[in-house]
């Protein structure tokens, strides 16, 4: 095992254990051992190493490296979504994303830099579809910030009275994220876009979630009661 072998094993233990900063150091080390030439192991690594410490720019560029020297799925998703990030809702960016997930379909980074693409674009029925397929395959996208981003997108529907486009947004995710906030808010949709049977059922949904006497169950009660008349 040459030198440079040695330092990148041990970068890789270090990144692995969640020590990204013994990992960029010894990647460092790594770097000084004359890598082979065209081996972008340690640049790729180093990347990934800079990622998670959040310096985004040194990344970006080391991803740039890597890319035109050796573009695997994984540099490839992770340029794309660093781009995404960057509010960069550019062709490149899609294709970059589009091309990894093609080559290897479980990199969650790749549906994460299309769906920020698309939302960036407008298009949020892809870019849910997208979010939903990063989260299935384990991306880090927390309930309640994605109930606040649907929630603003079927609000721009709501606002230009385009009811049906709102409830089939929510719709969507409507078993995706099955809590108390988005059934409520499928449920009114649904009765905004005239689907009586729909709000319903989802009111009903959201009536486990409340005890007895509880204030915002007899106002949910008070709608289905209402829908039904």
């Amino acid at each position: 095992m040459t030198l440079y072998d040695t330092h990148l094993s041990k970068a890789q233990e270090f990144y692995d254990e969640g020590n990204y900063e013994a990992a960029r150091h010894a990647l460092a080390h790594a770097l000084d051992a004359n890598p082979p030439q065209g081996d972008t192991r340690a640049h790729a690594l180093l990347a990934f190493t800079y990622r998670r410490l959040e310096f985004d720019d040194e990344a970006l560029k080391l991803f740039e490296i890597c890319v035109n020297a050796n573009p695997t799925p994984n540099v490839r998703a992770e340029l794309a979504l660093i781009l995404a990030e960057k509010g960069c809702a550019s062709q490149r960016a899609l294709d970059l994303a589009n091309s990894a997930a093609s080559e290897d379909p479980d990199i969650n980074a790749a549906y994460l830099a299309r769906f920020l693409v698309y939302a960036k674009r407008g298009e949020y029925l892809p870019a849910l579809k997208d979010l939903k397929s990063a989260i299935r395959r384990g991306a880090d996208y927390p309930d309640n910030q994605a109930f606040e981003l649907i929630r603003d997108w079927c609000q721009k529907f709501c606002d230009d009275s385009c009811y049906e486009d709102a409830f089939n947004l929510s719709n969507e995710v409507a078993d995706f994220f099955a809590s108390f906030d988005f059934y409520i808010l499928n449920a009114r949709l649904a009765d905004f876009a005239q689907k009586p049977r729909i709000a319903v059922d989802y009111y009903k949904r959201a009536l486990a979630f409340l005890r007895q006497g509880n204030q915002m169950r007899i106002d949910i009660l008070e709608a289905i009661a209402r829908i039904a008349v």
